[in-house]
C-alpha cells in the first residue's frame, strides 16, 4: 500500500467516525441507524458465516471497507444492538 492510499483511509475513517457517532446520538433503533447511515453515504454490509448467521458489520464509505470495530466499540454488532435495548436476530 502506498503512503497516498494509507493518508487517504485515515481520513476517510475519521470522517466516517464522525458521521457514525452523530447518527449513533440521534438513532432510535438498529435499522433507523443503519437508513441513517445510508442517507450519509455510508453502506452498511452484514458479516455472516458460512451457515448464513450474522455475526458482524461492514462499513463502506469512500471506497474504503472497515470493520465495525475499526470504527468505534459501539459499532459492534452485539453493542450496536445493546444501545438500543434489543438482540441481535440470528
Amino acid at each position: 500500500m502506498n503512503r497516498n492510499s494509507s493518508e487517504y483511509r485515515i481520513e476517510a475513517k475519521g470522517k466516517l467516525q464522525e458521521i457514525a457517532y452523530k447518527v449513533l446520538a440521534t438513532a432510535k433503533s438498529p435499522s433507523g441507524l443503519v437508513a441513517e447511515l445510508r442517507k450519509q453515504v455510508v453502506e452498511v454490509e452484514p458479516v455472516k458465516n458460512k451457515q448464513g448467521k450474522m455475526y458482524g458489520v461492514r462499513f463502506c464509505y469512500k471506497g474504503e471497507i472497515f470493520k465495525a470495530s475499526e470504527v468505534g466499540r459501539e459499532f459492534g454488532l452485539r453493542s450496536m444492538f445493546n444501545h438500543f435495548g434489543q438482540t441481535p436476530e440470528g
